[in-house]
């Protein structure tokens, strides 16, 4: 069934498939640095909000709850949906040790995946 968000009954122009070449081109370019700059500096690369929002994005459109039938559009954000997984483990593996509030630094996990739940 196609979404709402594409079910003006027309394919993707042109120029919007290379706009959507270029965009996940550059995201691609920039998730490298997050995820590797994540792993080196032991953190995670985004604030905690974009990262959820990010990942419930991503799991929405990765299994076409909400997505156009271009195949290589919904293997993108199959991918992008990886990388967002990589980026949540981060903010388990290494969310705590960043927090500088005692409090927060406690319950960190739990809030975490409170925020986790909440965006999704």
């Amino acid at each position: 069934m196609s979404a709402f968000l594409y079910s003006l009954g027309h394919d993707l122009t042109p120029a919007l498939r290379l706009l959507a070449a270029v965009m996940f081109g550059a995201w691609a370019v920039a998730y490298v640095q997050i995820v590797r700059a994540g792993f080196r500096e032991k953190t995670y690369g985004l604030p905690l909000v974009s990262i959820f929002q990010n990942f419930s994005w991503e799991l929405v459109f990765s299994f076409q709850l909400i997505a156009p039938g271009v195949l290589a559009l919904v293997w993108g954000n199959r991918l992008w949906f990886v990388v967002d997984c990589v980026i949540v483990l981060q903010v388990f593996l290494y969310g705590k040790q960043a927090q500088t509030n005692p409090w927060v630094r406690q319950h960190f996990h739990a809030i975490a995946a409170a925020g986790l739940v909440a965006t999704g």
